[in-house]
């Protein structure tokens, strides 16, 4: 049996006992064992029951969807626990991210670098709300005090029965971090990185929460550490960096929905009083500015402008191939090689900015080249140093507003912020 069973209440049985063979590797015994730890049996649909699987549900709306793998990842110092503990908190009480919905649950926060920082930045974060036991605070956030090897099944099966022993199933588990998870694996081999997301993958798969990894970015900060697989393997990549004195929130891959629109932020200090020899102490919490209306304004994460641009391409590409008669929807996703939601949101940016237009009174509905718009479009497209934005994509991409509104950029005025509230504008 690959986990365990779910009550009726949402609960999950004792998972049975396991080795301890590494993910990836062989089993310790043949035969008889390795059978009874095959993969479960394939599913195949039927057109109409993949037709009618439920849509994407949201656990942070326009953020993190449930039943996802995402990253938040960025250079050391820029804020990733205490943004996480933001995430993890908001879903722990109901309480709305940046002004969109969260649905409510138990979290598990996976503590593998330490729990003493930890404790200091969940009570400024929480507040009183930490000393009040009845609180439902106290029921629905729980710590790992420890780290957990994802290349090994038993440190994985271990963690379940630990969750399943809290009793309800968690709606997210977050690990921090991938390095302390990583034990004995090679962050920049395909092998060992993919063995890391097929332990994510267990695990989600067993707990039905979601799976958020907080993970550090190469020296230069350009980018995640380690092999691209792990772009490749999880749903939702989330980038913390800075900008001109800025911090910056931005969402670089959302595989089954828009990107939402990059948000700055800055570290409160909060007082926390004095420790028991009478020393001061404190912690940060995270104050949310607002969604930037201006998309340059924001840091470009070059390696998802390499993907746009990509995707773009691809689309033009094969429209160009079937010029003048232009090609369906479905036939383009085949030519592409895209996803069918990568494609049709490509497409959409693609029309709103004139390189692609639909064939007038077409049935089904045809897409052609717009040879004008897409003089245009390729002028727009120039490499860093050529006057374009420094990303070598200066066209606009359309992002996912967050909390309903247009956003600002920061500088000095008036606006809102991202709750509504008039405000006077400053600097980040």
């Amino acid at each position: 049996m690959i986990g365990p069973e779910r009550n009726p209440d949402g609960a999950l049985h004792d998972l049975p006992p396991q080795n301890s063979r590494v993910l990836g590797g062989h089993a310790a015994s043949a035969g008889e064992e390795s059978r009874e730890r095959s993969r479960p049996s394939l599913k195949i649909l039927t057109l109409t029951q993949v037709m009618e699987r439920p849509d994407l549900e949201w656990l942070i709306e326009g953020v993190l969807p449930k039943d996802a793998t995402g990253v938040l990842y960025g250079p050391s110092g820029v804020g990733k626990t205490f943004i996480a503990i933001d995430f993890a908190t908001c879903v722990a009480t109901a309480e709305a991210w940046c002004g969109m919905s969260v649905v409510e649950g138990v979290v598990v926060y996976v503590a593998a670098e330490g729990t003493r920082a930890l404790g200091q930045r969940l009570r400024a974060r929480v507040g009183p709300r930490t000393d009040d036991p009845e609180d439902p605070i106290h029921r629905r956030f729980f710590v790992v005090a420890s780290a957990v090897n994802f290349l090994i099944e038993k440190e994985i099966d271990d963690l379940v029965q630990v969750i399943a022993n809290l009793g309800p199933r968690p709606v997210l588990i977050i690990i921090d971090t991938l390095a302390r998870c990583f034990v004995g694996g090679d962050e920049n081999t395909a092998q060992h990185m993919g063995m890391f997301i097929q332990g994510c993958d267990r695990l989600r798969a067993i707990s039905g929460a979601a799976v958020l990894v907080v993970h550090h970015t190469t020296k230069k900060g350009n980018s995640e550490r380690g092999s691209s697989a792990l772009r490749g393997g999880v749903d939702v990549m989330i980038e913390v960096s800075e900008k001109d004195g800025a911090y910056w929130l931005s969402c670089v891959k959302q595989k089954d929905a828009a990107e939402f629109e990059a948000v700055t932020f800055k570290l409160r200090s909060v007082d926390l009083g004095t420790t028991a020899d009478g020393r001061p102490t404190s912690s940060c919490v995270v104050v949310w500015g607002s969604a930037a209306a201006d998309p340059s304004a924001a840091p470009a994460s070059p390696q998802a402008e390499l993907v746009r641009r990509d995707a773009d391409e691809r689309i033009c590409n094969a429209l160009r191939e079937r010029l003048p008669t232009g090609a369906t929807g479905p036939e383009l996703v085949a030519a592409t090689g895209l996803s069918t939601s990568t494609f049709y949101r490509h497409l959409a940016k693609l029309k709103e900015s004139g390189v692609v237009s639909t064939v007038p009174g077409s049935e089904p509905e045809r897409y052609c080249y717009a040879v004008e718009g897409a003089d245009s479009h390729s002028h727009s497209h120039q490499s860093p140093g050529d006057g374009g934005n420094g990303n070598g994509d200066s066209h606009s991409h359309s992002r996912a507003p967050l909390g309903g509104g247009s956003g600002r950029s920061p500088g000095n005025g008036r606006g809102t912020d991202l709750f509504g509230h008039e405000e006077d504008v400053h600097d980040v």
